[in-house]
C-alpha cells in the first residue's frame, strides 16, 4: 500500500495523493468514490484503512454526502452498481451486493441537526465534528483524481491504537462506540473516560432525551 502525504498549510491537517487501492476493499472504494465523484466521499474506518498502513480493516464503508440535495442520486447510483438496501436504521441504511465478498456500503443520508451539526457537507467540515480523532479520514475522486484528507491526530491515535475524543456532542453513542472499536485493539485511557462522564453530567434532563433518541436512531 502506497500513498503521497501533502501539506495542506494547516499543520493539524495531512492531505493524500497517488493513493493504492489495493485488491478487495480497495477496488470497492474506488470504484465508489470515482461513480459518486462530486456527490458524495467515503469517511471514516474504509479512508482510513487505504490511507495510513497501520489500519485496521474496516466493517462497512460509509458514504457522506456533499448536499442535501444528493441523497436520491447517491442512492440511484449504488442501485446502477448493482447494490440493493440490506440492513440499517433510515438514518444509515447499508447497501449490498448479491454474492459479492465485499463490504457493505452505509450511507448517512441528510439532517441539518445531527448532534449539533449538519450530516454533510465537505470533507474538512464533517470531519472536524467526528467523535474521535482515529475517525477523521475521507476519501474522494477530486479534479486530479483520487485525493485524501486526515488529521495529524488522527494517524497518530491510530497508528498507537488508543482513542481519544475530538466530539462528545453525544456521548452515548460515544460509548458505544467504544467497544466497537476495542473489538479493532484500540484502548481508552481514564482521561477520555472522565470526559465521557463529566459530558453525560452536563445534559439537562429534555437534552439528555433528545441524545438518547439520537443514539438509538442510529441502531439497527
Amino acid at each position: 500500500m502506497t500513498v503521497q502525504y501533502v501539506d495542506v498549510g494547516d499543520p493539524e491537517w495531512i492531505g493524500a495523493t497517488n493513493i493504492d487501492f489495493p485488491e478487495g476493499i480497495g477496488d470497492q472504494v474506488f470504484e465508489l468514490i470515482t461513480a459518486l465523484d462530486g456527490q458524495a466521499y467515503v469517511a471514516g474506518g474504509a479512508a482510513r484503512f487505504l490511507l495510513v498502513p497501520e489500519a485496521p480493516e474496516p466493517g462497512d464503508i460509509d458514504i457522506f454526502l456533499y448536499r442535501e440535495s444528493n441523497c436520491f442520486p447517491v442512492v440511484a447510483e449504488l442501485g446502477r452498481l448493482g447494490y440493493d438496501y440490506a440492513d440499517g436504521p433510515p438514518r444509515c441504511p447499508r447497501y449490498d451486493r448479491e454474492n459479492k465478498n465485499e463490504l457493505k456500503v452505509q450511507v448517512v443520508t441528510p439532517d441539518e441537526n445531527f448532534q449539533g451539526r449538519p450530516s454533510y457537507g465537505v470533507p474538512l467540515e464533517l470531519l472536524r465534528g467526528f467523535t474521535f480523532y482515529t475517525e477523521q479520514f475521507a476519501l474522494w475522486h477530486g479534479v486530479s483524481g483520487p485525493a485524501g484528507l486526515f488529521s495529524t491526530k488522527g494517524r497518530e491515535d491510530t497508528e498507537a491504537r488508543i482513542l481519544r475524543f475530538n466530539s462528545l456532542a453525544n456521548p452515548l453513542l460515544a460509548a458505544y462506540r467504544i467497544n466497537k472499536y476495542g473489538q479493532k485493539g484500540y484502548s481508552v485511557g481514564m482521561e477520555e473516560i472522565m470526559k465521557l462522564a463529566e459530558s453525560l453530567r452536563s445534559f439537562s434532563a429534555d437534552d439528555y432525551v433528545e441524545v438518547v433518541c439520537d443514539a438509538l436512531s442510529m441502531q439497527s
